[in-house]
């Protein structure tokens, strides 16, 4: 007759062992059909679980700092070239998440400052689509294919292109014949000038309005 020492041990090892799901196989004890019953159970709260709604592309933000212009003939004079174009393609540029780039190529409408000998021209700006998700640089949202711009731009040889300066400062945007800086048309931008704004104002002749 087994001691009630070893009663107790084993009455503890068969409790341990029904209460833990992963070591069911060790109790010998336990019913077949409780076993089947607990995992049908299981099949049907999968089953009947609704799906998950479908979520946007996940958004990664990349943090750099920018010189603050005090107006926009500060701007133009830190430039190296200002151009009016059109967005005609963008092709992105990365092998890891960490250093995503996007080249555009702009057909160019104006030289505003600088010369430019050819009718496009490349512009990289950091972030891009990369396997499914959106990285940027905060505050400067993507360029899109067909935006007609006015951009500030720099030559960057690591980039073998020219890049806007300044972030979200060096950067027009004519919609419906109208002139806005793009810190007047996306409330999200925090890094915002006052002082580039232009308020809506015509499109004719930018030249008098973005040049000192």
């Amino acid at each position: 007759m087994p001691s009630k020492a070893n009663i107790k041990e084993k009455s503890f090892l068969e409790n341990k062992y029904l209460y833990n799901v992963g070591v069911t196989r060790f109790a010998p004890k336990m019913n077949k059909k409780i076993i089947i019953s607990f995992f049908a159970i299981i099949a049907v709260i999968i089953i009947m679980s609704p799906d998950e709604p479908t979520r946007e592309p996940p958004l990664y933000n990349i943090y750099i700092s920018h010189i603050r212009f005090d107006n926009i003939t500060h701007m133009y004079d830190t430039s190296e070239l200002v151009i009016h174009g059109v967005i005609d393609s963008s092709f992105v540029e990365a092998k890891f998440r960490s250093n995503v780039k996007t080249r555009f190529t702009l057909n160019i409408v104006e030289v505003l400052k600088g010369t430019h000998t050819s009718d496009t021209i490349i512009v990289t700006q950091d972030g891009g689509v990369f396997e499914g998700e959106t990285i940027r640089v905060k505050d400067e949202p993507l360029m899109k294919v067909g935006d007609e711009m006015v951009l500030y731009l720099a030559y960057n040889p690591s980039a073998e292109s020219y890049v806007v300066i300044g972030g979200p400062q060096g950067r027009y945007l004519i919609q419906n014949g109208k002139l806005y800086h793009l810190t007047e048309l996306d409330d999200s931008i925090q890094f915002v000038t006052p002082a580039l704004h232009v308020k809506g104002a015509d499109a004719n002749n930018l030249r008098q309005k973005l040049t000192p």
